[in-house]
């Protein structure tokens, strides 16, 4: 009856924290995700700089970072953001990344 105990209680330890780092993605898996997406287009034109911001998450517990696409062209030197777009990493839902990328002059 013990040995069911400590199974059980580690089974629920597990799921309790499965999934807990997930971050916004258009698709996501349960032991890997790895993805990019678009935001939205700001204006046409060429984007010879790349600014990218993020945020991390551990355990769905701590969350940390700045993701927002002021952080992102600050950090690329932009003034003028022709376009937006994200990325999301996470690996068994222990550790999540969601990173914001503009593009733009």
């Amino acid at each position: 009856m013990k040995k069911f105990l400590k199974v059980a209680c580690l089974v629920m330890v597990v799921s309790f924290f499965i999934g807990c780092a997930m971050v916004m993605s258009p698709a996501s898996g349960f032991l890997y995700t790895q993805t990019m997406g678009p935001v939205g287009a700001a204006q046409n034109g060429p984007s010879p700089k790349k600014g990218e911001a993020c945020a991390e998450s551990f355990l769905g517990i701590v969350g940390l970072g700045d993701a927002s696409i002021l952080a992102a062209a600050k950090n690329g030197g932009i003034n003028t953001i022709t376009t937006v777009d994200f990325s999301a990493f996470t690996v068994l839902g222990l550790y999540g990344k969601f990173c914001t990328v503009v593009r733009g002059s």
